[in-house]
């Protein structure tokens, strides 16, 4: 919407003047706070509200900028870094208000196990407990805890979800995809063949495609060839990696 495209032109000019040298000097990650990315009032306050109070990490410091303008990204790093933050962050800032007109989700996010996916679904719930907009977080992993199931029309404007041929036609439509331990996902051969189907799908249509991918591994690892493939390489949706 309009607000998407106002905070991508004002961090592409701001980010512009910090690299061509007209601010004094590029701040340090520790000086940093959520509101530098000009992140709506509402998921402030919802960081804020759930103890995110703290300077971002670097990951997120050099994530958040090129995701909010659009770019893929693929990162690299231990846990507990803040990877699923990062691109929650991202996500929620998007489709905040998002009214699915076809019946599919703006966002699917996808977890190696049912336990993972009820962790990411706390936590997408907490970016949006403070929101005025309509934010819908669905949740389907066979779960007690579902609120959605195949069959069913689809109007989330997250779903978070284990891999399975289900998702596939949702991931051919949705604007933006997230792989959570795509490491482990990969190397299960029971997701290997169903994540290779979304993959393939979700790059069907490039031209509304942003992927968020998230691994413990090395950048060097060959289960990293399928992916780099298939992801878009457009101008828009150029690829940025964070490797640490």
């Amino acid at each position: 919407g309009q607000r998407i495209q106002d905070t991508a032109v004002f961090l592409f000019l701001k980010w512009s003047l910090v690299f061509f040298g007209r601010c004094s000097r590029l701040p340090r990650v520790s000086e940093m706070s959520w509101r530098e990315f000009l992140l709506h009032p509402d998921l402030i306050r919802s960081l804020e509200a759930s103890g995110f109070e703290g300077a971002p990490t670097q990951v997120q410091w050099e994530g958040i900028p090129s995701a909010m303008l659009g770019s893929s990204l693929i990162t690299v790093a231990p846990a507990g870094i803040g990877k699923t933050l990062m691109s929650a962050i991202v996500l929620v800032q998007q489709v905040a208000g998002f009214m699915a007109p076809e019946e599919r989700p703006a966002a699917i996010v996808l977890c190696p196990t049912p336990e993972l996916c009820v962790q990411t679904w706390k936590l997408y719930t907490k970016l949006t407990a403070m929101s005025d907009e309509r934010v819908v977080i669905d949740l389907w992993c066979n779960s007690t805890k579902d609120s959605w199931r195949p069959g069913q029309p689809c109007t989330s404007s997250v779903l978070i979800a284990v891999p399975s041929p289900e998702i596939v036609s949702l991931a051919s439509q949705t604007k933006h995809i997230a792989y959570e331990y795509f490491d482990y996902m990969y190397s299960d051969s029971t997701f290997k063949p169903t994540l290779e189907e979304i993959i393939s799908a979700a790059s069907s249509k490039p031209a509304i495609q942003q992927i968020f991918l998230c691994s413990l591994r090395p950048s060097n690892d060959p289960n990293f060839d399928f992916i780099k493939s298939k992801i878009p390489k457009i101008p828009r949706n150029n690829v940025q990696n964070t490797f640490f």
